[in-house]
């Protein structure tokens, strides 16, 4: 029981600190003087669930950036481990990559040949 009581509190932590990061970004996007930013693209995204022996994997995505950052949070002590940090822009560029067969241009092919 414990050991969940301190998983939370580390969700709850990182809650707060995105929480937080989204209030200051909003007040430097209030005080910046170009176009205006579309609210749903300017949002985090933070997806959580069980990761390997009971940690919390916690994915963080900033649409507006194209950036993402992977944390585990220790079942034990709390303890929030930044994993990896990395900008998708270029990823989202590419057709394929690591996917297998049929790749998406080979189905483009067979479909184009209908």
């Amino acid at each position: 029981m414990h050991k969940r009581w301190i998983a939370w509190g580390g969700l709850g932590l990182i809650g707060g600190i995105i929480a937080f990061g989204w209030v200051q970004t909003s007040k430097a996007r209030a005080q910046y003087n170009g176009p205006p930013v579309n609210a749903d693209a300017s949002s985090l995204m933070v997806y959580q669930g069980p990761g390997p022996d009971g940690w919390q994997h916690i994915l963080v995505v900033d649409p507006a950036s194209r950036v993402m950052a992977s944390y585990q949070v220790n079942p034990t002590n709390g303890a929030i481990n930044l994993k990896s940090v990395r900008k998708i822009a270029y990823d989202l560029l590419m057709d394929d990559f690591n996917g297998g067969e049929p790749s998406s241009q080979q189905i483009k092919q067979m479909i184009d040949q209908r």
